[in-house]
């Protein structure tokens, strides 16, 4: 130890030395040794391979002078050079390091969206995009210091970049007063914070640029792979907030020149039409943003795949039972990358973030009966139908007590629960009887009058499973509370049932079934076919029971008179023909399809809808139809699928003489 306590290291020499005067053997390439030499081994940076990679050697180069770094950090700038094989500028400038705490508050204060300006050493890299894009702002705000060191320090950046931004201004000048561009310079299109402009096939969107960065990666033989990457933002919703969602895009190379528009992105200030599409836009946003949380709509048209009636809009519902997912930032109170805060509109959100909203909403599909992408433009109001629960031929106190129930159920107004807090607060009906009586209809009607969805699955979608039946009911359950629905459980007769011991599977699925309803807070319609005995169970938790008796002439005539009024071309019809259609036993989906079928049968022949197309849709289905088809099974088939078989044959004359 010295004199003055510094601890004296002894130098490579000296150690190689005392190696050799110890005489120990040379266990350096033993593999019990690796990493155990205490020393550094020092390679340095070779000539490139053929395929593009860096070769490194134990010499050190002799064309490299060491930097003496104490010297260097008393500097306002750091530059490197690169050889740029260029004969009137053989370097050029490939980086520099910002060490001036001057430059740096100076920078900071113009190009706010570079978060490396605020390190110890800010390093600008070659192209200097964030100069470039700013280069106009810079020199304004340099003109107002008055410091006389900060301006020194200032015009030493200026003087250095001068000549590299001005080469890079007029080539950018000279392509885009063309609307062209080429790849090398695509960097100068695209400044972060700039609105991008999508086209898209049929849906144009904008965006919010965040940063570009060029990517080269070597391949064999010399070749590399050149990339242009942007990040970006859109604004979406996850059901419960908006906020921005970051979009990753790539622009392959490409040779020569290329007109600015045929990009698949690009700044909006090359666009054709701008004012008009940007109003086309910002409309769309705020529709976008009026469709937040769960709303009830009317749909015809595809992103994904065709869709075409009532709909959910639900973006929280899709991505809880899809395996999709998005992810979010929160949108800033202050938006400081976009528009002023006086420009937000009245929507909540700023100008600037309704241009850049999605396209699309989320949300299910009740007709399809599946989670769904929807198109904002395509999304409209429902037209209600306000005849639909008056034309339900029920007697007068059913419907009252059918409608009393829904709607003080949809409004939460009862407030009555079981002695166990939140068992007890659905209202649960059942409707039995023969097919085509109406019991669908009475659940369709209900929800047209309360203008409440009607959400319908069948037992059989259910699942047979335990497992499965448990999770598909409580979705279904949990979907219909969630957007006040009323649910319609079809063919419900595998529950309803008296249960018997020998059926165990069934009798779990039973209990699963009437657990999970326990709880169910909604309303819930179910229907039966068939003349069964009710569990117990099952009895004592059913709100309403409403048995449907074979339609009456009377009730037959009210049917027919709601389905032919449906068609306002149609000729008279009276009392007479009403009274001679119902000569026949038929239910009220027949009846339907009857006038379904006599519509099309008049539309075929260019005539108004008349008696004499009902009569002969019933003469052909319920008289002569087998007498008129050749073969043993035609003529012992039921007359109950004539029907049937008369729309097979309304769809099969395609391109044959008109009835």
């Amino acid at each position: 130890m010295a004199d003055d306590d510094t601890l004296t290291l002894p130098t490579p020499e000296e150690i190689a030395a005392l190696d050799e005067i110890s005489g120990e053997p040379d266990h350096e390439h033993s593999v019990d040794n690796v990493g155990m030499k205490c020393k550094v081994k020092d390679l340095y940076e070779g000539p490139m391979t053929k395929w593009g990679d860096i070769t490194w050697v134990e010499v050190y180069p002799e064309n490299v002078k060491k930097v003496n770094i104490e010297d260097r950090e008393r500097y306002a700038l750091v530059v490197k050079y690169k050889n740029s094989n260029e004969e009137d500028d053989p370097l050029r400038i490939h980086e520099i390091t910002v060490q001036s705490p001057l430059l740096k508050s100076f920078l900071q204060a113009v190009i706010k969206d570079d978060p490396s300006l605020s390190l110890k050493s800010a390093v600008l890299e070659e192209p200097f995009k964030d100069i470039f894009h700013h280069w106009t702002e810079l020199k304004e705000a340099a003109s107002e210091y008055h410091d006389e060191e900060s301006i020194r320090h200032i015009q030493l950046l200026f003087d250095l970049l001068n000549k590299t931004i001005n080469k890079a201004y007029d080539h950018y000048k000279d392509l885009t007063s063309k609307s062209l561009i080429t790849f090398d310079y695509l960097w100068t299109l695209f400044k972060p914070g700039d609105i991008l402009f999508e086209p898209g096939d049929s849906r144009p969107r904008m965006y919010r640029l965040l940063k570009t960065k060029h990517k080269t990666m070597p391949l064999i033989m010399g070749k590399v792979l050149r990339e242009f990457k942007l990040k970006y933002l859109g604004i979406d919703t996850d059901g419960e907030k908006f906020g921005f969602q970051t979009i990753k895009v790539t622009i392959d190379d490409f040779k020569g020149i290329k007109k600015i528009t045929d990009l698949h992105v690009y700044p909006e200030r090359f666009m054709e039409n701008r004012s008009h599409i940007r109003d086309q836009i910002s409309a769309r946003g705020r529709k976008f943003y009026s469709l937040g949380g769960i709303h009830y709509m009317l749909y015809q048209g595809t992103v994904s795949e065709d869709v075409d009636g009532r709909v959910v809009v639900d973006a929280k519902g899709y991505y809880q039972y899809t395996s999709a997912s998005i992810r979010l930032t929160s949108l800033p109170q202050d938006d400081s990358q976009g528009s002023d805060v006086e420009t937000t509109s009245k929507n909540g959100l700023t100008e600037e973030q309704l241009l850049i909203c999605s396209p699309t909403v989320n949300g299910y599909s009740l007709t399809r009966k599946k989670w769904v992408q929807l198109d904002v433009s395509e999304v409209t109001d429902i037209d209600w139908n306000p005849d639909a629960f008056a034309n339900l031929l029920l007697p007068k106190q059913y419907k009252e007590l059918i409608l009393a129930f829904v709607k003080t159920r949809l409004a939460q107004l009862d407030g009555f629960d079981d002695f166990v807090k939140g068992k007890g607060q659905g209202v649960i009906m059942l409707l039995a009887g023969s097919p085509g009586l109406g019991k669908t209809f009475t659940a369709e009607s209900v929800a047209e009058e309360v203008h409440a969805p009607l959400y319908s699955v069948t037992a059989t979608e259910l699942g047979s499973g335990v497992y499965s039946l448990e999770t598909s009911l409580t979705e279904a359950l949990n979907l219909a509370a969630r957007w006040k629905a009323v649910l319609l459980l079809d063919e419900a007769d595998g529950f309803l049932g008296q249960r018997k011991i020998h059926e165990t599977e069934r009798n779990r699925s039973v209990a699963v079934f009437l657990r999970t309803l326990e709880y169910y807070k909604g309303i819930l319609f179910m229907t039966t076919n068939q003349a069964i005995t009710v569990d117990a169970a099952f009895g004592s938790r059913i709100d309403l029971k409403v048995n449907y008796p074979p339609l009456t002439q009377a009730l037959q005539k009210g049917i027919w008179r709601n389905f032919i009024k449906r068609f306002p071309e149609n000729a008279a019809f009276t009392e007479a023909d009403l009274d001679t259609f119902t000569q026949r036993d038929i239910n009220g989906r027949d009846i339907r399809n009857a006038v379904k079928l006599s519509s099309i049968l008049a539309k075929s022949r260019n005539e108004a809808l008349t008696p004499g197309h009902v009569r002969e849709i019933l003469k052909v289905v319920y008289d002569d139809l087998w007498e008129t088809v050749e073969g043993e099974v035609a003529k012992e088939a039921p007359r109950s699928t004539g029907l049937q078989f008369w729309k097979h044959f309304l769809t099969n004359r395609a391109g044959r003489t008109p009835l």
